[in-house]
């Protein structure tokens, strides 16, 4: 990263280099860094959304309804009247 640089900090007798970047420095940073998991988490948004939008394929769909298709799921749909259907 060239935006940044490294402070030597020492704890307890042993020195770290901890990296630092100026961002009250004039103009602000110079680089601007994406984060790794930021990236990821924008590509699994995208693939989300790219899966929601495709269809489903037939054997998918074969799956999914199959107990229907073969008469096997159970029936609880119930029987409503209309409201446009008169009293003949």
């Amino acid at each position: 990263m060239v935006d940044t640089f490294f402070k030597p900090v020492e704890e307890q007798g042993v020195v770290f280099y901890t990296r630092h970047t100026d961002l009250m420095r004039p103009g602000g940073r110079t680089v601007d860094v994406e984060d790794e998991l930021e990236i990821q988490a924008k590509v699994a948004e995208e693939e989300a959304k790219a899966e929601l939008m495709r269809d489903i394929t037939f054997d998918e769909f074969r799956t999914k309804f199959e107990d229907h298709i073969e008469g096997r799921a159970a029936v609880d749909r119930t029987q409503h009247g209309s409201d446009d259907e008169g009293d003949d």
